[in-house]
């Protein structure tokens, strides 16, 4: 279930970065229509390197997150007197 939830906001975000960069781009010629192929590619490719981009600052934080080295082992439990076994000589 939330693979499901975090493809749809992937695919979601990715959309609305490729509509904004294609009606950006149409915007910036009138002659161009906004499903030509040069508009189009324009803004999959903008959202592509925006995507990218979120993608490698996500893996930045995961690898600064990382320790650098394992954690201390706990120490083992001391054995009380009280509960050890008597020898029986």
């Amino acid at each position: 279930m939330n693979f499901q939830i975090g493809g749809a906001i992937g695919v979601a975000a990715a959309v609305t970065i490729a509509t904004t960069a294609t009606a950006a781009y149409v915007n910036t010629d009138p002659s161009i229509s906004a499903v030509s192929g040069a508009a189009l590619t324009h803004g999959y490719d903008v959202a592509f390197w925006v995507l990218a981009a979120i993608a490698a600052a996500g893996a930045a934080l995961a690898a600064l997150m990382l320790e650098s080295r394992p954690a201390a082992e706990p120490e083992p439990a001391v054995a009380h007197a009280a509960f050890e076994p008597r020898s029986t000589a």
